[in-house]
């Protein structure tokens, strides 16, 4: 398990979702619906959040991390602290699921992290998400997350609307993933090479 991903951001006396274990330890299955947290949840004394510790997408990242070591290992020398976010909003015209930030100034200061994965809690439950899902989600995004040569905290872009390690690992498990598969069921170039190589019509 990777230091650094358990070091940061425990102490924290704010709203949080259920814990982990309630999550990860009730028998479930990849399509069962996944359980976001309540928007009360986002709510105490001092008044409303727009984001709590997220320690069940935290316990997920570290199971994907060590599941994929080759990928991720990377990640462990990294401080990443994983939140729900109250409302996703949209970006371009679209619903964001989640993201990953790099911190800087303040943010960096005081969350002590590098990075910051979150997800959205009111576009997660609008969508209906299941376990599956949602570490679909959750993996997507640690993609985004990378080290430089200085072992410096990066985000990488797409490599389309998505990653191909995503789709090799969960299909098209997303709208945007669902599209851009179709559109690769296109006919291509290299398609049509092999079929005038081979003879066929």
């Amino acid at each position: 398990m990777p230091r650094s991903l358990q070091a940061v951001g425990e102490t924290s006396k704010e709203p949080q979702a259920p814990p982990a274990a309630t999550i990860w330890d009730t028998p479930h299955r990849p399509g069962d619906l996944y359980p976001v947290p309540c928007e009360d949840c986002f709510e105490d004394q001092d008044g409303k959040h727009d984001f709590i510790d997220a320690a069940d997408l935290e316990e997920m990242a570290l199971r994907l991390i060590s599941r994929h070591q080759t990928r991720f290992g990377p990640l462990g020398r990294l401080g990443i602290v994983f939140q729900w976010k109250a409302k996703g909003g949209r970006s371009q015209g679209k619903v964001t699921l989640g993201r990953c930030q790099k911190t800087a100034g303040l943010l960096k200061k005081f969350s002590k992290a590098d990075l910051v994965i979150w997800a959205a809690r009111d576009n997660c439950e609008d969508l209906h998400l299941s376990f599956k899902q949602m570490e679909a989600l959750i993996f997507h995004e640690l993609l985004h997350a990378d080290v430089d040569t200085e072992y410096k905290p990066i985000i990488k872009p797409h490599e389309f609307e998505g990653f191909s390690f995503e789709l090799q690992e969960y299909g098209t498990w997303s709208r945007d993933l669902e599209h851009a598969s179709r559109a690769f069921r296109q006919t291509s170039f290299f398609d049509e090479e092999r079929t005038a190589g081979d003879g066929r019509s």
